[in-house]
């Protein structure tokens, strides 16, 4: 299998790149149509991302890339209004296609997450106090269908064999992360981002989620991803590689 560990890739450009994603491969199995529409025939923009994606993105540079500022924080305007309409709009021209905007609110709160992680002391161990690397990038290409794919791991920890994921989800107690977990598609991106780290560096990686609820007052949670859903995953994966492969191969996303 071929593998590399790119070293030398921006944000923009990694998400810019053809390399297939976990977040592309979750999209083809949501929709072939939407995907070929966006990712193939480019008879669509894709998608903008919702209120509480751009917050998760925005707690991630906060905790793991501070020094990135990718993010913009919006003028305090009445956007009803006419002249604040205007304002905003003076503003979003400013704005580079390669950042976003984020409310002051959301900052403060993005912020708070943060301070809440680094009171937790599994959570601080994972992605910041224990040696390891921050957003490792991956490149591979899937043995069995040929697909080049991506990943950007979180957190890549040296001396225990851990991988660590960031995330924000209302649905972060115990009762409901499960669920959530698995209606997100997490356990599919954990199988592809293990099997990357495999095929680039032999390791054998435990992967674990490190969960705040974006909303205060931002309690954290720790969870092993377990052996079972993580061979789930990886057999939805590899099955929707195939059939990905296929698609392209033939011509039909209808089926």
């Amino acid at each position: 299998m071929t593998a590399e560990i790119i070293t030398s890739l921006s944000d923009p450009e990694y998400h810019a790149h053809d390399r297939l994603s976990s977040t592309k491969l979750r999209r083809f199995l949501a929709s072939r149509r939407l995907y070929h529409a966006e990712e193939v025939g480019r008879t669509m923009e894709r998608s903008d991302p919702s209120a509480a994606m751009t917050f998760g993105t925005l707690v991630h540079e906060l905790a793991l890339e501070p020094e990135a500022e990718r993010y913009r924080v919006s003028p305090k305007v009445d956007r009803r209004t006419k002249k604040g309409k205007q304002e905003f709009a003076l503003f979003e021209a400013t704005v580079g296609r390669e950042n976003y905007i984020v409310s002051e609110a959301d900052y403060m709160r993005g912020q708070a997450c943060v301070a809440s992680l680094g009171s937790t002391d599994n959570a601080r161990a994972i992605l910041w106090d224990a040696p390891g690397k921050t957003e490792q990038v991956i490149f591979w290409e899937d043995p069995e269908s040929g697909v080049e794919c991506r990943a950007k791991l979180d957190r890549v920890l040296e001396k225990a064999d851990w991988v660590g994921d960031l995330k924000t989800s209302k649905d972060w107690h115990p009762s409901n992360w499960s669920r959530a977990m698995f209606n997100g598609g997490y356990h599919i991106q954990a199988a592809m981002y293990l099997d990357a780290l495999k095929a680039a560096t032999g390791r054998d990686c435990s992967y674990f989620f490190v969960v705040v609820n974006p909303q205060p007052p931002h309690e954290v949670a720790l969870y092993q991803l377990g052996a079972a859903s993580i061979e789930l995953g990886r057999a939805t994966y590899k099955k929707a590689l195939r059939e990905l492969k296929g698609c392209l191969d033939h011509g039909d996303w209808l089926n």
